[in-house]
């Protein structure tokens, strides 16, 4: 699968996660913009300077363009604020202001912004009660005056857009879920598709296998490990029939040519769904006419009998490895499937499954059976696995999809070449849609 569609695929496993976390962005950045917010007013009002000595009659136009121009730049230059601000500082006094002016005239507009219209007046005091200080020594003695009553509104004009906000925090949650999600799986090594890992061990893929959501069977333990899904089932699902019985398939057919008869059903860790696989395969062999017997070497946590429906062992997997005269295989209720192992947990399962013991077993069984399908723990953990793996003809190694560093898995594999036990070939487990 490319990192394109797995990303999307990511995206829509994870969007009620996405709408939760957006939801909270949201309401982040509105409470967030509240607690920043600050209000400010806006009073404007109008003023002319008149120049108390000025040139004739015939010279007022030109005063009058050279005063349009020559106020704004007096009153907003960095002079007459470092100025002002001295003044506003001891009264306590934020605001700024700016003054504009009416083109070929000497009418001016003063706006001032600040916290609240009565800080505004204040500061438009300040400005008219100082402007002279500064003036003069540009323009000579002058006089404000104010014309109009000033403009103002009892609103602020800053009015906060808290749906701006609220969609600007839900955007920027997304943004970043959608980066971390991109780096995740630029930077995996997981497996993802076959090609991922047959291209690095050669070994080709048995099936693809899809998770399947299903209901456990009655009286059926809750836990997920004693609930897996059969292709025997009544109403199994159709493709996960389809996909098993491709695997069973080419199962046959490599094991023909490898000439395999007991083969090995392990994966990386836990929960990759080996039991799963292994009884899956041995149940669909078992339906196309092949005799069959599995054994469930997973003594730690053996699963097999309770999905099976086997209540009550007579004789354990334990006890004939004990006793080799004793004979511990039980026919199944389906067809041509048979089944040895144990339906209660061991904690010393090394010394319960002495490999030579084992290997007569295995050896006896090909005589009877034309498969030998043997469960035993995940490879990583303990050396059940590869020490099964010399006694059996190959094995078969599950890999679910998108859970296992490949590189863990490479290493596990490594173990298995060094033992020299044969692969038969792999599954990709748990693919979802």
């Amino acid at each position: 699968m490319q990192r394109t569609e797995y990303l999307l695929l990511l995206l829509k496993k994870l969007r009620l996660t996405i709408i939760l976390l957006c939801l909270v962005g949201g309401i982040i950045s509105f409470a967030i913009s509240n607690v920043v917010y600050t209000p400010e007013y806006t009073v404007t009002r109008a003023f002319t300077i008149s120049v108390n000595e000025h040139p004739g009659a015939n010279s007022a136009t030109i005063n009058a363009n050279q005063l349009s121009k020559t106020i704004p730049s007096l009153l907003s230059n960095n002079v007459f604020i470092d100025h002002m601000e001295q003044y506003l500082e001891a009264d306590g006094i934020t605001g700024k202001f700016k003054v504009t002016s009416l083109e070929y005239s000497n009418i001016f507009y003063l706006t001032v912004v600040s916290s609240d219209n009565d800080s505004c007046f204040k500061i438009i005091e300040h400005i008219e009660k100082h402007y002279n200080e500064v003036a003069k020594g540009v323009i000579g003695e002058s006089t404000m005056k104010f014309l109009a009553p000033p403009s103002y509104n009892n609103l602020p004009s800053n009015a906060p857009n808290y749906a701006i906000s609220v969609l600007f925090g839900i955007f920027f949650v997304f943004a970043v879920f959608c980066l971390a999600l991109f780096i995740m799986v630029k930077c995996t090594e997981t497996v993802t598709s076959a090609d991922d890992l047959g291209n690095e061990i050669n070994a080709p893929c048995l099936s693809t296998v899809h998770r399947v959501y299903h209901k456990k069977r009655s009286g059926q333990a809750r836990n997920e490990k004693y609930n897996i899904p059969l292709v025997t089932d009544e109403n199994a699902n159709l493709e996960f029939c389809r996909e098993i019985s491709t695997l069973s398939s080419k199962f046959d057919k490599y094991c023909k040519l490898k000439s395999c008869k007991s083969v090995l059903v392990t994966s990386t860790i836990s929960g990759e769904g080996k039991s799963s696989i292994s009884l899956n395969l041995a149940c669909d062999l078992a339906d196309k006419g092949k005799r069959v017997v599995i054994i469930d070497c997973d003594l730690r946590m053996p699963c097999i009998a309770r999905n099976l429906g086997i209540d009550n062992i007579d004789v354990s997997l334990s006890d004939a490895l004990a006793s080799p005269e004793k004979d511990c295989v039980i026919k199944t209720a389906v067809d041509n499937l048979y089944f040895a192992g144990n339906n209660k947990n061991i904690y010393t399962p090394l010394d319960s499954t002495n490999p030579k013991q084992l290997k007569a077993l295995i050896d006896r069984l090909k005589a009877e059976f034309d498969y030998i399908i043997v469960d035993t723990p995940p490879s990583s953990f303990l050396g059940d696995a590869i020490e099964i793996g010399e006694i059996t003809d190959g094995f078969v190694y599950v890999v679910s999809y998108n859970s296992v560093s490949k590189n863990y898995i490479l290493r596990s594999l490594s173990a298995f070449d060094e033992a020299r036990c044969q692969m038969i070939g792999f599954v990709l487990n748990h693919k979802v849609k």
